[in-house]
């Protein structure tokens, strides 16, 4: 099995979240929402940055992942943004996802200068929805998705098995998965994730602050997993929970 060819990484810098959604993790387990606040040192964000750039990273980074990014003070005055473009420039297409609880035009614009690339803003309820039109009409980089209707429990998505009070997201037996094959995740605490919905990071894969994050991607152990998902995920936890499927 050849090495990883990577064009998405998910780099979760802080965590925490301003709602405690009951299709979220932040609503759906308990006491998840009450943990401490922690972020992901520059210098280890530095360091993945780096280590993208000597293995020619050519794709997008998404300075977020299960957590609300606007509540890292890095973002919001684009610091984050300006490192990454210094060191991989327009190899590196930045996105960011929020619910734009906190954000507003002025934080847009400086995140816009820095270097931010895209913005997808998760619409929860109508208050939010008529902000971001505006901000839409304003700004290219800027896109909404109009989720007013998760009220109703219509989320697609089961996050591997971790969201289960939501009607309807079961597993399908989907027989395999490409996610592991091009794209990963780094948490707020280091930990890489096998996939964006493997929220609680179930398979132990190795920390950035301890390994390199290509060590561990291209590890043994890593291959063999790419292997397992993509001929019958159904042998494998948690992605044998999972309902995610790349026909969606």
């Amino acid at each position: 099995m050849p090495n990883i060819v990577l064009q998405y990484l998910e780099l979760e810098t802080c965590n925490m979240c301003t709602r405690e959604c009951p299709w979220c993790i932040y609503g759906q387990i308990e006491g998840f929402s009450e943990q401490k606040f922690n972020k992901l040192e520059t210098v280890y964000i530095e360091k993945v940055l780096q280590e993208l750039k000597s293995n020619n990273f050519k794709g997008t980074i998404s300075f977020y992942s299960m957590n609300e990014p606007l509540l890292d003070d890095r973002i919001i005055d684009g610091s984050i943004f300006k490192i990454c473009k210094s060191i991989l420039g327009e190899n590196a297409r930045i996105k960011l996802n929020t619910n734009a609880d906190l954000l507003t035009e002025d934080i847009l614009e400086t995140m816009k200068a820095s270097g931010l690339d895209l913005m997808h803003i998760s619409c929860y309820d109508t208050e939010i929805l008529r902000k971001v039109q505006s901000f839409y009409k304003k700004f290219d980089e800027v896109y909404y998705r109009d989720y007013t209707g998760e009220n109703r429990k219509i989320l697609r998505f089961n996050r591997a098995g971790t969201i289960e009070s939501i009607i309807g997201l079961v597993n399908s037996n989907f027989s395999s998965c490409h996610l592991p094959f091009y794209s990963t995740i780094i948490g707020h605490d280091g930990k890489v994730r096998l996939c964006a919905f493997d929220s609680l990071a179930r398979v132990e894969l190795g920390n950035i602050k301890e390994k390199g994050l290509f060590e561990i991607l291209n590890s043994k152990e890593m291959k063999k997993i790419r292997v397992e998902v993509l001929n019958n995920r159904q042998n494998f936890y948690p992605c044998n929970e999972c309902n995610f499927s790349k026909f969606h």
